[in-house]
């Protein structure tokens, strides 16, 4: 089974104007390979979404990803003078 149809398997059929986190996260990836191919247009027709709406998470969103938490490095203390 491909990663594609068993995206689409796990939750069933998707309404039109709705995309599931996978097909959100290929959107993102045919954009950023080929912004001039994947225009707005291209994806609103190819994912079935309104094309307004699309161009909006276009401009004001990106891929996200889930990271694991870090172990971040600590802050130095504070020396006091004096």
């Amino acid at each position: 089974m491909s990663r594609e149809s068993r995206g689409s398997a796990e939750i069933g059929q998707v309404p039109k104007g709705k995309i599931t986190n996978f097909q959100l996260s290929e959107l993102f990836a045919k954009r950023l390979e080929d912004p001039d191919t994947w225009t707005a247009e291209t994806l609103a027709k190819h994912y079935q979404l309104d094309q307004e709406a699309l161009s909006a998470v276009l401009k004001f969103y990106s891929d996200y990803a889930i990271v694991k938490k870090r172990d971040l490095p600590r802050p130095k203390e504070p020396t006091f003078l004096g």
